[in-house]
């Protein structure tokens, strides 16, 4: 929700959706850069996602042109956000979860919330 009019303009964001965790491991050629011999996926899960956020945007240049079909606006705008997310508990693995035991292959797989707290600037136009 945000208003078009103004160089300063506060707004709020309504969030839903999934996080996505997948742990793989990868053997690469040492000889070659980035060349993966072979890969596989170990774990992967997918938990339910919602949250909040707001931000503030700042019109550093404005731009109005008349033409034939009538006014046309440009505007450059610095954008300040952040946003909080509530998730689920997933299962991954960190780095050294995955074990060779007696010829065997052991994970040892971690279980939390994935919440995540954001914080983003950026630019945005306007035409």
């Amino acid at each position: 929700m945000q208003g078009n009019q103004g160089s300063i303009r506060p707004y709020l964001d309504g969030l839903v959706g999934f996080n996505y965790l997948v742990t793989q491991t990868k053997i690469k050629n040492e000889g070659v850069e980035d060349e993966v011999i072979a890969s596989s996926t170990n774990l992967e899960d997918v938990v339910f996602s919602y949250g909040a956020g707001g931000g503030l945007m700042i019109r550093v240049k404005k731009k109005s042109e008349n033409g034939s079909e009538g006014s046309k606006q440009t505007e450059i705008l610095l954008d300040f956000r952040v946003r909080y997310l509530f998730g689920g508990e997933a299962d991954y693995l960190k780095e050294g979860s995955i074990r060779r035991d007696s010829g065997n292959v052991e994970f040892d797989i971690t279980r939390s919330r994935t919440d995540l707290l954001t914080f983003n600037i950026g630019v945005a136009f306007t035409f």
